[in-house]
């Protein structure tokens, strides 16, 4: 399909951003930025305006952060 899910999970209220950029490191999208309540989330990432390719998207809670690969085929 033309989304994903991105699922996380927060002990306690945190900042939060969750941004998704392409192979050179250009941001591309910025889907959270703020202060998130405790408790499990979840994203939905809407992929029909990318170009087929390899993204990466990028989660920062608090002090941790976390990087995946994402390939969204055309």
């Amino acid at each position: 399909g033309s989304h994903a899910v991105i699922n996380y999970q927060l002990p306690r209220k945190s900042g939060v951003s969750l941004r998704v950029y392409d192979v050179s490191g250009r941001l591309v999208d910025e889907l959270v930025s703020g202060a998130i309540d405790a408790g499990y989330h979840s994203v939905r990432l809407d992929t029909k305006s990318y170009m087929s390719g390899v993204y990466f998207y990028r989660l920062a809670a608090g002090n941790r952060i976390f990087m995946k690969k994402m390939i969204v085929v055309k």
